[in-house]
């Protein structure tokens, strides 16, 4: 009898244990693989780049958008940067010391000159683009649907007219993907 029970007793111990990782793993793949609900709707095509539908791995990335008639994705490197300066960073005043005495003798009109203003001409260092594809879409304001998958980071967009166009960065690789369908 001892022995049926200690069976039984490590029968419902491993039951237990194994449900619990099978749990845990579920719920793992819940937070990993976000529900359809979560996707981003459009029923139109971006006309600016600042609201492109991005694709990226924080490496190399796109921004899905329409300029004058022509699908657009704009590419882009995260080290692409003009890291030229305004020659005033370069002065002998350059230093914090200056900064704090000009401070001191209430004169910080002249910090201001010296170091604000520069931002305003020479706006630098900024980021600096890769470069563009652009692919003549016949009807492009027809949109039937444009959806940011984030369960598989796909951008899916259909036209009316039957066009599938699905796009993708891959996650740790310096490439991504276009794929059309029904293009004529």
């Amino acid at each position: 009898m001892k022995k049926l029970f200690f069976h039984i007793i490590i029968i419902v111990i491993a039951g237990l244990y194994y449900s619990h990782w099978s749990e845990i793993t579920f719920a793992q793949n819940i937070i990993l693989s976000p529900s359809i609900k979560h996707d981003f709707h459009f029923n139109h095509l971006p006309k600016s780049w600042d609201e492109g539908i991005p694709l990226g791995n924080g490496m190399i990335g796109t921004l899905i958008w329409q300029r004058d008639g022509l699908l657009r994705f704009a590419l882009d490197r995260a080290d692409l940067w003009d890291l030229r300066t305004a020659k005033e960073f370069t002065m002998p005043e350059f230093r914090f010391s200056w900064v704090v005495e000009q401070v001191k003798n209430n004169n910080y009109k002249k910090v201001q000159e010296l170091f604000d203003l520069p931002y305003d001409r020479d706006p630098n260092p900024t980021k600096i683009p890769a470069s563009a594809i652009e692919i003549p879409m016949p009807r492009i304001n027809d949109v039937k649907s444009c959806i940011l998958k984030l369960r598989d980071a796909t951008c899916d967009i259909r036209w009316n007219n039957n066009v599938h166009l699905t796009a993708f960065v891959h996650a740790t690789e310096q490439r991504g993907w276009i794929y059309i369908e029904n293009l004529t």
